[in-house]
């Protein structure tokens, strides 16, 4: 009985965060209205409606997204509160509007600033419900693998091109299943020159690095662990959210990027956990001290 109540209080805490998003999301659109900023616009023929009710049943995902990092990052609650938005505006705000303007139409002109305010404060509330939810394990960080400032730049360049990699190397092979639609323009979507998808992704990739690292740098467990559960949350906040929304979406695509992103995810955030957190032969452990 003991485990079931805690398996509850689990999912309540889940809920609750959830809907704390949902609040967020309804205030931001009301404040980005009345400053006069554009919004994206859904493809002809969705409704405003179903789209707010497909939000609210998916959102309880996104807290369960936050949590396996939330509870291994130490540190003061407002400075765990700040990584995890940063975390989590770069990979559901930023990544969003950027594959909506260059795979879409739905970002038009205006909408791309408008767009980038509103996610502000609905990833500020849910990095601080899922900080607060779920507290650290550990009082500090795991010591990070002691190396020279050659080996150190080698392995950033490693993370810093893990993402393009993954993502073109994945792209690739479900290519074939969907570029007719792109080509078609189904949904409203956009194929753009490769050239294109290939620098979005370089600098896509910095923004991402950027994001994380106060996540990777205060990690308190192993980095195998912090693969796993990178690799989940960036699935849930890069495309599995967006993607069980977007019902305008033809199944077999939402069902393809889904897969896709979830591969490209796992494996981006295995490549990256070992460049940075990965232990070197013959290399001593520096302590890293947690803020706040």
């Amino acid at each position: 009985m003991a485990w079931i109540s805690r398996k509850a209080a689990v999912a309540a805490r889940i809920v609750l965060c959830g809907l704390v998003f949902m609040a967020a999301m309804s205030l931001s659109g009301a404040l980005v209205t009345a400053l006069g900023l554009k919004m994206m616009v859904l493809p002809e023929g969705a409704s405003r409606q179903a789209a707010a009710l497909a939000s609210l049943l998916a959102s309880p995902l996104l807290p369960l997204a936050l949590a396996p990092l939330a509870i291994g990052v130490p540190g003061a609650l407002l400075a765990r509160t700040a990584w995890l938005a940063l975390f989590a505006y770069v990979a559901f705000g930023l990544n969003t509007m950027i594959e909506a303007r260059i795979f879409s139409s739905m970002a038009g002109p205006g909408a791309f600033a408008g767009m980038c305010v509103f996610y502000l404060l609905p990833c500020a509330a849910l990095a601080l419900a899922a900080a607060a939810a779920f507290p650290a394990r550990e009082l500090r960080p795991a010591p990070l693998p002691h190396r020279p400032a050659a080996a150190w730049a080698g392995r950033f360049a490693a993370a810093w091109l893990a993402f393009p990699l993954s993502y073109l190397l994945f792209g690739m092979l479900i290519s074939p299943l969907v570029v007719e639609q792109y080509r078609q323009g189904v949904a409203g979507l956009e194929l753009p020159p490769i050239g294109v998808i290939v620098f979005t992704q370089l600098g896509r990739s910095l923004l991402y690095l950027a994001s994380v690292l106060p996540v990777v740098l205060l990690w308190s467990g192993s980095w195998k662990d912090l693969a796993a559960r990178l690799g989940w949350a960036w699935w849930v906040l890069a495309g599995l959210y967006g993607l069980i929304t977007a019902f305008w979406m033809p199944a077999n695509l939402r069902l393809i990027h889904s897969l896709e992103i979830g591969a490209d995810s796992f494996a981006y955030a295995l490549l990256l956990s070992w460049a940075l957190r990965g232990p070197s032969k013959g290399t001593r452990a520096v302590a890293v001290q947690p803020a706040g």
